[in-house]
């Protein structure tokens, strides 16, 4: 039988660059409900031993898979990354999270109203934030893996995106760096300290809510545990 989702692993991701990220505002370009995504590209040993992290849930998940469609294998959440004029770079590869922006619920007493959700984002002192992230900026990723399986698609695993941490330098609007260091400063022994920014992060649903929609997140990660 399939593995049910208590059996599904989670964990967070080693520093990386992120590529394409709508990590502030859903992308509804494919999707008309929204769709929090982002690509992270890791090299050499970091990206080998996700790759072999990854690999080893899917045999497991495949294994106990009983759904049509289980025939048809090989969707994996990671591929190898490629260079401006589209050639594979060796031993660098890109890992793809994605979770929806909003959908309907599918049981309990709420079935058929809509829900929304976002995604946490934390700087690296594991405060909460809402400056803008662009690609380049260095982030860790709290991901959940899980299988899937339908005789259009066949069977695969997903990476679900729980949360982010900007955990160095961040980049914005123009592909301009906000590390302070990158901007030339360094820090001062008797100067201003400020309290930093706040931000909110929100869910659409609590923890332990009977009506949390069918295959939606219902926790939000303490930063502490992930992070």
């Amino acid at each position: 039988m399939a593995l049910e989702r208590e059996e599904n692993i989670k964990g967070t991701t080693v520093q990386g660059i992120a590529v394409w990220p709508h990590l502030n505002e859903p992308d509804y370009e494919y999707n008309a409900d929204g769709t929090y995504e982002v690509k992270l590209q890791l090299e050499g040993k970091a990206a080998k031993a996700l790759i072999k992290k990854l690999d080893a849930f899917y045999k497991l998940a495949l294994a106990a898979e009983d759904r049509a469609g289980k025939d048809k294998q090989d969707n994996c959440p990671y591929s190898l990354a490629t260079d401006e004029d589209g050639n594979d770079i060796e031993g660098t590869y890109l890992f793809k999270f994605k979770r929806p922006a909003s959908g309907r619920y599918k049981k309990g007493k709420k079935k058929g109203q809509k829900w929304t959700g976002t995604v946490d984002l934390w700087d690296s002192q594991l405060a909460p934030m809402d400056d803008p992230i662009w690609g380049g900026s260095e982030i860790r990723v709290s991901y959940e893996a899980s299988p899937y399986c339908n005789k259009k698609i066949g069977f695969g695993i997903s990476l679900r995106l729980l949360a982010v941490q900007v955990s160095g330098k961040l980049v914005t609007s123009g592909g301009e760096s906000h590390d302070p260091e990158d901007q030339g400063f360094s820090k001062s022994d008797d100067g201003f300290v400020g309290k930093g920014k706040k931000a909110e992060s929100k869910d659409a649903f609590d923890e332990g809510d009977d009506d949390a929609p069918e295959g939606g997140d219902e926790t939000t990660p303490d930063p502490d545990e992930d992070f």
